[in-house]
């Protein structure tokens, strides 16, 4: 309760560390997003190759991009060539 807030809301929100949180956070959701996707999709597989792929990517817009392209590809090995 004595404690004085040595920072502002804005100055925490505009913190490099707490963006690259942020920002580290939105990866790590969409990567599950497709993951989660693939498992539903091509159930009994395992996806530890395509994790480690995955997590190399720090554009959001090919997140996004693979994350859509995982809900209509036909198979597996479609969705694994788009990785390269």
């Amino acid at each position: 309760e004595k404690m004085k807030i040595l920072l502002t809301k804005e100055e925490i929100l505009e913190d490099p560390l707490y963006i690259r949180g942020i920002q580290e956070g939105i990866l790590k959701g969409k990567v599950e997003a497709i993951l989660d996707i693939l498992s539903l999709r091509f159930s009994d597989i395992d996806l530890s190759s395509i994790l480690e792929k995955l997590k190399d990517i720090q554009d959001l817009e090919r997140l996004d991009y693979l994350k859509n392209k995982a809900k209509t590809v036909s198979s597996l090995e479609e969705f694994k060539k788009l990785l390269n």
